[in-house]
């Protein structure tokens, strides 16, 4: 992964959700389908996000980060994402790495048994090559990346960022008040994450008590408190459930894999009727 950052040395580097982003797609365009009978609603979304962001930033980088299941969480709770839906889609994968395979700046990331969360925390910590890293999801676990050099965005309109996330904008302070991105998991530990079915660690737990423990652990004055308040906040030290949600929701570095190039974006591009894309990939070609 250092190699391939060195050579987009001072660039952005685009850090794609992919499986999120092509959920997000194929319902928003489910109807879109090839000649040959194939859904393409992702695919298009994936096609006009590549299209955005080069014709932007045509120097940068997109990594799509493929999630590649989560053996250790599921360890950990069996619980864990069991309230997910199956996917809509099975193909995606070699018709997505085919699609983009004769564009250097779209490459696929993967390690197995990892999500893609942990592989965009690991590369945005790879700081050598002075790159800004945009992280494009909408998974709140991803909050912990932020930092001077990475920020969260949900989506990119032909004019630029939409909905930016840092540790000062509103979407942020409204979920998370002044908490550092390293403490998210945390206070999340702590309060339960519906999305990913992880209970918190008592039902109903108090907000503000989660976040004081949060922001002053070790350093907890339970003279502050009422006897009850007090037992909430003793809770915590004792809770396996907090324990178990606090290493599943910390992000790991990882060596992060990138896979090889097909050459097939052409014959892709005709497969599957994208015929926008097609034009605009022949016009960016002559252009490299």
């Amino acid at each position: 992964m250092k190699n391939l950052l060195s050579k987009y040395k001072n660039q952005k580097i685009f850090l794609v959700d992919f499986l999120w982003y092509c959920h997000k797609c194929f319902y928003v365009h489910q109807d879109l389908v090839s000649k040959s009978g194939i859904q393409t609603g992702h695919l298009y979304g994936l096609s006009n996000l590549v299209q955005r962001i080069l014709n932007l930033y045509p120097d940068s980088l997109i990594i799509m980060c493929e999630d590649c299941g989560s053996k250790d969480r599921k360890e950990l709770n069996e619980n864990y994402k069991a309230n997910r839906k199956e996917k809509p889609f099975d193909d995606i994968w070699d018709y997505a790495h085919a699609l983009f395979s004769d564009m250097d700046n779209v490459q696929f990331a993967y390690h197995q048994g990892f999500e893609a969360d942990d592989m965009m925390f690991s590369i945005s910590r790879i700081k050598d090559y002075n790159n800004e890293f945009i992280i494009i999801s909408g998974d709140n676990d991803l909050m912990q990346a932020l930092d001077e050099s990475t920020i969260i965005v949900k989506s990119i309109s032909n004019k630029g960022f939409q909905n930016i996330v840092t540790p000062d904008s509103e979407y942020y302070i409204k979920k998370f008040k002044d908490i550092p991105p390293n403490k998210i998991p945390t206070y999340r530990a702590i309060i339960g994450d519906r999305s990913d079915n992880l209970n918190p660690i008592m039902a109903r737990f108090p907000k503000k008590l989660a976040y004081y423990y949060t922001m002053n652990y070790p350093n907890l004055d339970l003279t502050l408190f009422n006897s009850k308040e007090c037992t909430y906040l003793s809770e915590i030290m004792k809770s396996s459930i907090f324990k178990t949600n606090l290493e599943i929701m910390q992000l790991k570095p990882i060596e992060v894999n990138i896979r090889n190039k097909s050459g097939k974006t052409l014959e892709m591009i005709k497969e599957l009727s994208l015929y926008q894309f097609g034009k605009w990939y022949n016009k960016y070609k002559g252009s490299v």
